[in-house]
Parts: structure tokens; C-alpha cells; sequence
């Protein structure tokens, strides 16, 4: 097998069926498929009895398995459809500990992948109900921001630590920013506008944020009215506000109306007010650190 641009060696089928044979005790008999994104690795192995498994191999990433494991256990506890884990490991292959996880497969498609064959109306639906699950996520209260630490704390606790943290390492950006074409004066005004955020919306209880819910990890049941099957890859859940969801769907989608999807959200109320101004600060704060990154890597 290949190995990929970032040097890691792609797991060999020996490796691959030994974790779903320790997992569900049933042998595989196939590897359908395979693909690899920028996190992870991953396998869709089928066994004797028909059904597929999905293995999961972690490439980079600050988010351990275990974690996201922890996240997806609480998320499933509030009626989320996640998917079922049956193993939380590490191997050894290529001279490198890699953590590999072994899960169900959803049922289902994902939202990326029928999107543009969706009625606008049928769309909308499947966006409210979205907006329910969501809301499912959301009512997982966490007792601090950014990540959990293997300990069960959270690395930054109580709102002015985690604004001051992010107004902290914005600042320190300065010069990736102004590289990008804006001014001195430009940059000014986004820290004014950070310590806003901080002075005007505070934010005294956090909630796990699922940080990547993006149309290719939220599947649908086509047959079924749409129903929502599953949600998939908490690699990047975290404790935030729970504007920060709507962040990072508002700006990888910006086509995206955002209207349907807070129709279904059962805590509207604590987005009504200012929910824009909210929105574009929190979304300011993500924004200047992308560009930043990239500009530092050069993309």
C-alpha cells in the first residue's frame, strides 16, 4: 500500500482487520473502501456476517481519539445519533505510535453528498433539524473552554481567561496580519473589536461545541424523511459559547442560511439578541487566526 504525502505509511490489511477481529469479535473479510483526509485515515471494513466497520487511524490533530471518544459518549446521552465505538487503541507501524479507533458505520448520507439533488424545501428541513441535533450537543454543559485535558479539566476556565487568551494570541499575530494587505488601523480596530466581544457578550456557562459540524459530517436518511442518522467526526470539539457552532458552519458555508436551522435550535433565546453582532465577533476572532495561520505557512 501507499504512503502519503505527510509520511505516514498507510496501515497494511493484516493491521487494519486485527483491529475489527479485537473489536467486534467477527472476522472481515474486505476492506470497500478507504480515503484519507488531513486528520485521519480511515477504513470501511466489512465482516462475515454483512456488517461494516469503520477504522479510524489519527494522523495529526490535538484531539485525541479518547477525547473525542468522551465527547461523542456525552453527546449520545442527549439523543445525538453518533456513531457506536467499539474500540479506543494505539499500534505501532513505520517507527510511529499511531491511536486508532474502531466504530459503526452511520446509516445514511451525507449532507455534502445529496445536497444538490435536494429541493430547496426539502433542504430547509433537513437544516431545521439539523439545528434540533445541535441543540442536543449544546445542552452538554462543560465547566470550561478550548480543550479537555486528559485530566477531565478544561485548559482555559471562566470567560475572561478564554478572551484574554484569544485577544493574547491574536495580538501576537500582528505582523501574519498586516502581511495580508491590512492596515496598522485595520488591526487596531479587530482588537477593539475582540475586546468587545468580550465586554458586551459574555459567556458564563460553555457548552460542548462540536467545531467541525459541516455538511459532510451530518448524514441523512433519504428513505426515511430526512431524518438526521448520524454525526460523525468530533475531531475538533470544544468548550465554547455556542455561537461557535454557527461560526464555522456561517464561514465554510457562507451560502449557508443560517434562519432554518435556528428554527430548529431549542435555545434561541440565549442567541436572539445581537445573534449578528455575536456572530461576526466570535467569527472575527476565528477568522484572524485562520488567515494568520496560513499566512505563516504560506497558503
Amino acid at each position: 500500500m501507499s504512503t502519503d504525502p505527510g509520511g505516514l505509511n498507510v496501515l497494511p490489511k493484516a493491521v487494519v482487520f486485527n483491529l475489527v477481529k479485537r473489536a467486534v469479535e467477527s472476522d472481515p473479510v474486505e476492506i470497500e473502501g478507504a480515503a484519507r483526509g488531513y486528520d485521519n485515515e480511515v477504513y470501511f471494513v466489512k465482516t462475515i456476517d454483512g456488517n461494516v466497520f469503520v477504522v479510524r487511524v489519527k494522523r495529526f490533530g490535538e484531539v485525541s481519539f479518547r477525547q473525542e471518544a468522551w465527547a461523542m459518549e456525552r453527546c449520545r446521552e442527549t439523543g445525538v445519533p453518533v456513531p457506536k465505538i467499539f474500540l479506543v487503541d494505539e499500534v505501532s507501524f513505520g517507527g510511529r505510535r499511531m491511536e486508532v479507533m474502531v466504530q459503526s458505520k452511520v446509516l445514511g448520507k451525507s449532507l455534502s453528498e445529496i445536497q444538490k439533488r435536494l429541493s430547496k424545501e426539502e433542504f430547509i428541513e433537513i437544516l431545521r433539524r439539523v439545528g434540533e441535533v445541535l441543540g442536543r450537543i449544546h445542552s452538554v454543559k462543560v465547566y470550561g473552554f478550548w480543550r479537555r485535558l486528559d485530566s477531565g479539566r478544561w485548559s482555559l476556565v471562566g470567560w475572561e481567561r478564554y478572551m484574554r487568551s484569544i485577544i493574547r494570541d491574536r495580538s501576537s499575530e500582528r505582523r501574519y496580519i498586516l502581511s495580508a494587505g491590512f492596515s496598522q488601523e485595520d488591526f487596531d480596530f479587530m482588537i477593539d473589536m475582540l475586546w468587545k466581544y468580550r465586554e458586551e457578550f459574555p459567556c458564563d456557562q460553555p457548552v460542548l461545541c462540536h467545531g467541525d459540524l459541516l455538511p459532510e459530517h451530518i448524514f441523512v436518511n433519504v428513505e426515511e424523511d430526512f431524518e438526521i442518522t448520524g454525526v460523525i467526526d468530533f475531531g475538533e470539539f470544544q468548550g465554547a459559547p455556542n455561537i461557535h457552532d454557527f461560526d464555522v458552519l456561517s464561514f465554510e458555508c457562507p451560502t449557508f442560511d443560517l434562519l432554518p436551522l435556528l428554527e430548529g435550535y431549542p435555545y434561541r433565546e440565549c442567541l436572539n439578541d445581537d445573534f449578528e453582532m455575536r456572530l461576526n465577533l466570535h467569527k472575527l476572532a476565528l477568522l484572524m487566526g485562520y488567515l494568520a495561520h496560513h499566512m505563516k505557512i504560506g497558503t
